[in-house]
């Protein structure tokens, strides 16, 4: 079983690197005062906020699907999972992160029902 953080981490790197970004520019850019918690995030040690992904999205030029490795562990239980993610592959890089955003939002509704 692979280790998610690490995982994240691996990607996220790989990203902050291709931008040309050192860890205290992208820390300054996400808001954190120190480089450290970059380090941590890209060695898999610290949980990057759910909320920051838009704009790490933003930053790096990418799209949250890939950023997130939704891809690497996505298993459908039915075949029209597959097509679903066939769908969202095909939308433009801006849509996918409304959609996210969207998906987020949803989840979190859900969880807030769950709890009362």
């Amino acid at each position: 079983m692979s280790n998610y953080k690490h995982d994240f981490g691996r990607r996220f790197k790989a990203y902050r690197l291709n931008a040309g970004l050192t860890q205290k520019e992208t820390a300054k850019l996400l808001g954190y005062e120190s480089h450290v918690a970059i380090y941590k995030i890209e060695n898999g040690k610290q949980d990057m906020p759910i909320s920051l992904i838009p704009k790490v999205c933003q930053i790096f030029q990418c799209d949250p699907i890939t950023l997130l490795g939704i891809h690497e562990d996505y298993s459908p239980a039915h075949p029209e999972g597959a097509n679903l993610m066939e769908q969202i592959d095909s939308l433009p890089a801006a849509q996918r992160n409304q959609l996210v955003s969207t998906v987020e939002i949803l989840v979190k509704g859900m969880k807030e029902d769950k709890e009362k």
